[in-house]
């Protein structure tokens, strides 16, 4: 049988040419740009590429996740909703005033939107319930 793992040699030769050699740098970043990238600007604002990669808005508001889990079980359970409002209003005005250090900006909005639907749809609901229940009272064979 001869060697089972034997190591896969081509026979075409390698037509590829090596890799070039490294190169050493003694600085990260070209020493022309005013400001590497992900270095804190003059006045302690944060540059786009330390946002983008670093993380950016830090940790995401509990209130804003609040908002959209109660918005989601308010799609079932009325009240429900009325919480996702209240917990979205306080998520945008906690990320509002965190400068950036607090995100979910998107999940509050979310939980805001899908509450504020479900609520015009209870109210809905209630109205043409209403109206049924007075047709039906007032029609002549009702008992």
């Amino acid at each position: 049988m001869g060697e089972p793992y034997r190591p896969f040699e081509s026979p075409h030769p390698s037509t590829f040419p090596s890799a070039p050699p490294a190169v050493e740098t003694s600085a990260p970043y070209p020493s022309h740009l005013p400001y590497s990238p992900g270095a804190a600007l003059p006045g302690g604002y944060l540059s786009p590429a330390r946002d983008q990669y670093e993380g950016g808005s830090g940790q995401t508001s509990g209130l804003a996740i609040a908002s959209l889990v109660c918005s989601l079980v308010g799609l079932f359970i009325g009240l429900a909703s009325i919480a996702g409002v209240i917990c979205g209003h306080l998520a945008l005005r906690e990320i509002n005033q965190s400068n950036g250090r607090v995100g979910g900006r998107g999940l509050a909005i979310a939980g805001l939107v899908i509450s504020y639907i479900s609520i015009v749809l209870y109210v809905a609901l209630i109205v043409l319930l209403m109206f049924i229940f007075i047709a039906l009272a007032s029609a002549p064979n009702f008992h």
